[in-house]
């Protein structure tokens, strides 16, 4: 048996240390300096705007590391999980301490106190484009944020609190 000789068990050997040894460096790498991302994923409901038009609105984001996805919708339409489309108009990602999300939505959500009505009747419903920068708060369950529109009102400034999450099963409001 030619594999068991003495040159070929110092090869299998030093390889397999090798092959340890860099997985022990690697690991030892990872635990140390990469750090996975603060988790905003969730539905927020917006509680305080600069715009009483985003007030009681729902941003929804989906989280992939430094990748976030999302919408703003009206809070009747976010209630419910079957009506919500699975195609979200916000894209972004993390830049420096900020998450910074582009996209379009109906022209009515960008629209300020004073300039909604006329602001939406030159509109209309149509989408426009529109940048959304998030600050994660210290604590997991806000975020603010700022909503960059191409209207006569630029920047609404907002505060966002964190729905809590309802298990697939459990259906809220029914009993049985």
């Amino acid at each position: 048996m030619h594999f068991l000789n003495k040159t070929s068990l110092i090869f299998y050997a030093s390889a397999i240390t090798l092959v340890v040894t860099l997985f022990m460096i690697v690991t030892r790498y990872g635990e140390a300096n990469l750090k996975a991302e603060k988790k905003i994923a969730g539905k927020y409901t917006i509680a305080t705007s600069s715009s009483k038009t985003l007030n009681g609105q729902v941003l929804e984001l989906d989280q992939s590391g430094i990748y976030l996805n999302g919408g703003l919708y009206a809070a009747t339409i976010a209630q419910d999980d079957r009506q919500m489309p699975k195609v979200y108009s916000l894209s972004g990602s993390k830049q420096g301490a900020l998450w910074v999300l582009s996209g379009t939505t109906s022209a009515a959500a960008c629209a300020s106190t004073d300039s909604a009505p006329e602001f939406t009747r030159q509109q209309g419903q149509i989408a426009t484009t529109l940048t959304l920068t998030i600050e994660a708060a210290p604590s997991p369950t806000i975020v603010q944020g700022q909503l960059t529109c191409p209207t006569p009102t630029p920047s609404v400034s907002f505060t966002a609190q964190k729905q809590p999450e309802i298990a697939k099963g459990e259906v809220s409001g029914k009993g049985h």
